[in-house]
């Protein structure tokens, strides 16, 4: 089957395959992707698919360089970033850096394969902290699997964004790069592309609207009055899934930009200026064109606002700072001296949304952890 390396009878073999089969891992997560979107980083760190095969390829041409015992000119010093490594640049591109990385492996093959001992030294790098004063020699052994272990964990890691970047994952990608025989996986098809994004900003929005629509949308009536906004379906009972949240606007693609960038999503391929969207999981927050637009006015009571947005924090300052240089503007601040509280905002054409920081969340690598209800 394609996606396990080939069975090998020889140390050497098998050492070559697994590295060959993880980097081929790797690449597949970039399968599909445009330049723009191999520099998104959706999740809350700073890496991207680009830049991860970027620095794939990096490591490659250092430990075979150590291999061959050659100095690649300068060395980053202990207290220098390596950031530039994990991003691509403005003149680089992802099929630059897929030509690259497919260079430096095969450089790295050939030099393996006129290496008669596996066991040959190779000397340990002196004055950097990441590498062990108490080694003097690593192996051609050790190195291949080092080089197996690096590129499967930053696989591991493009797994992650790519998933997050358009929900595909690896089988399905493979299916599609490969060509591989039906009925094995459904071959990964492009779905919703970014549109014009770069490096969108790391948000908690994306996630918490999903909740929040989910838990306004659980065992609720639907609400028919009119305005600016529509529940498409309502979950009722177990019976009905809420599929999106439509806000009225004048001008649907500047509205869905704004948001985009709020929350770090892109907007779906195929909107325009009739109904634009951007996907929160199984949820689209969508937006609709309305003649004779009249924006709510909060808090006054002759046009009222009739929903509004809440975006759940773990710095208020940091976000309202981004969020006002988008266009956003503050209309109340509820923050208590402690820094709990929220904030009201108004967006560009006038509707309501907040930043909250409940007291009691606790924010973890994975998001928000809410209390237990009645604490």
């Amino acid at each position: 089957m394609p996606g396990f390396a080939p069975p090998a009878t020889d140390e050497r073999t098998a050492l070559t395959a697994y590295l060959a089969h993880q980097r081929r891992a790797l690449r597949a997560t970039a399968h599909g992707l445009t330049t723009e979107q191999a520099r998104m980083a959706p999740t809350a760190g700073e890496l991207s698919i680009g830049g991860l095969i970027k620095h794939a390829g990096r490591c490659e041409h250092f430990w075979t360089d150590l291999i061959l015992q050659q100095q690649r000119g300068p060395q980053r010093a202990a207290d220098e970033s390596d950031a530039d490594e994990f991003r691509l640049a403005p003149d680089e591109s992802l099929a630059g850096v897929l030509a690259a990385y497919a260079e430096a492996a095969e450089r790295t093959d050939a030099v393996i394969a006129g290496i008669p001992d596996l066991g040959q030294a190779v000397p340990v790098p002196r004055g950097l902290p990441w590498f062990p004063e108490e080694v003097g020699n690593w192996s051609v052994r050790w190195v291949l699997l080092h080089l197996i272990e690096e590129t499967a964990r930053h696989g591991g890691h493009a797994d992650i964004i790519r998933e997050s970047i358009d929900g595909a994952t690896l089988y399905p990608l493979l299916a599609a790069a490969e060509a591989w025989p039906a009925p094995w996986f459904r071959p990964w098809e492009p779905t919703a592309p970014t549109i014009g994004r770069q490096q969108p900003p790391v948000t908690w929005a994306s996630h918490l609207i999903e909740g929040r629509l989910r838990k306004a949308a659980a065992g609720r009536e639907p609400d028919l009055s009119p305005g600016p906004v529509h529940g498409t379906v309502w979950q009722d009972r177990g019976m009905l899934r809420l599929t999106d949240f439509i806000i009225d606007c004048p001008d649907t693609m500047k509205l869905a930009a704004f948001y985009s960038e709020v929350t770090g999503l892109p907007v779906k391929e195929g909107s325009n200026e009739n109904w634009a969207g951007i996907r929160f999981g199984e949820i689209e927050l969508a937006f609709i064109q309305v003649e004779d637009y009249r924006a709510p006015q909060w808090p006054d009571s002759e046009h009222p606002k009739q929903f509004h947005l809440d975006f759940e924090v773990d710095d208020i300052e940091a976000e309202q700072r981004r969020i006002l240089a988008l266009g956003a503007n503050l209309q109340r601040d509820c923050v208590d001296p402690d820094g709990y509280g929220f904030r009201v905002y108004t967006d560009p054409i006038g509707h309501p949304f907040c930043l909250c920081r409940n007291k009691g969340v606790t924010w973890t690598d994975q998001g928000p952890v809410w209390p237990q209800r009645g604490q």
